[in-house]
């Protein structure tokens, strides 16, 4: 893993102390780590890194995990595992908060909807579901895509989240989410959009995002 001042293009630092593939990187806000998954022989294992000295801090080596998140606002990470499962966790003590259960395929993406309690999981059964990660309780269960749910990820700045699958399909829903007179959050969500891609080549894939990230800078 090599770690990069994005301003000059400088790398700063080399980490070199794990023997498998990257899969992904994700940085926990506000603080000095960052989070890897790495995979040696189909076997992943998650690992909290410091970027400022380059140390490892913590690693997970339970429910094969090939997914993570930092859930906004918060000490905890959301891992989706291949076990169809999703732990959550505190990365500071490394104690388990829940492991919710409700996905039947691997669950390949997970995201934080900032200002909420609320996670998105994406899996290889073809759903989306939306979680209270505080009480492990499931809110939703979305099921229009016809393949394997690769990506999911909520749209800074509004109630929308956008989910990308195997199947060529992404989809934008649009949550209602209100908070009672107790401050109890509640969320609905309906479809706003689906874009249907086909994927020929290379040069056709890049224009086709490229078009849907100006879709949705006026969404």
């Amino acid at each position: 893993m090599k770690i990069w001042n994005y301003i000059t293009g400088e790398l700063i630092r080399t980490l070199t102390q794990h023997s498998g593939g990257v899969k992904t990187v994700v940085s926990i806000a506000n603080t000095d780590y960052f989070v890897s998954i790495i995979s040696i022989r189909n076997i992943s294992s998650g690992h909290i890194w410091n970027f400022r000295n380059g140390t490892l801090f913590r690693s997970l080596y339970y429910s094969n995990p090939i997914s993570v998140t930092s859930i906004a606002n918060s000490d905890y990470l959301a891992f989706g595992n291949m076990d169809n499962t999703i732990t959550i966790l505190n990365y500071k003590n490394w104690e388990w908060l829940h492991t919710l259960t409700m996905h039947t395929g691997a669950v390949k993406s997970v995201a934080s909807i900032p200002n909420t309690d609320y996670i998105i999981s994406g899996s290889d059964d073809k759903t989306i579901k939306i979680w209270n990660y505080t009480s492990g309780k499931l809110l939703a269960n979305l099921s229009m895509h016809d393949g394997s749910v690769y990506s999911v990820a909520a749209i800074p700045y509004t109630n929308k989240i956008i989910s990308g699958s195997l199947g060529q399909i992404t989809i934008i829903w649009d949550l209602n989410i209100t908070v009672n007179q107790t401050g109890k959050r509640n969320c609905s969500v309906g479809l706003f959009s689906y874009y249907t891609t086909i994927l020929p080549n290379a040069r056709k894939a890049a224009l086709i995002i490229y078009v849907q990230i100006i879709r949705l800078e006026n969404v």
